[in-house]
């Protein structure tokens, strides 16, 4: 939350952004929807930081940071496709 902050900030200004911190407090879902987005972010990034750890220990010296390099882009596409989803399925957007 603490993040999306300055985007809700920018998109709907000082007002929309006052609400959408007040659907925090008033809201179970809002809540739920969160921290789910959150919990599917910090997963992506662990599996990314495990697959970075994997590239480095088991590929050549010479193949290892293509992979690395290739490594989040692969995981981020179908992320940022579910979060947009996610977010506008469940109302959680500002």
């Amino acid at each position: 939350m603490v993040v999306f902050r300055s985007f809700v900030q920018a998109k709907t200004g000082e007002d929309g952004l006052r609400a959408w911190e007040g659907r925090w407090h008033q809201d179970a879902a809002f809540r739920h929807g969160l921290r789910v987005i959150t919990a599917v972010w910090g997963a992506a990034s662990l599996l990314n930081a495990l697959a970075q750890l994997a590239f480095a220990y088991l590929l050549p010296v010479d193949a290892a940071p293509a992979a690395m390099n290739a490594c989040w882009p692969v995981i981020a596409a179908p992320l940022f496709v579910f979060h947009l989803a996610y977010t506008k399925r469940h109302g959680l957007r500002a």
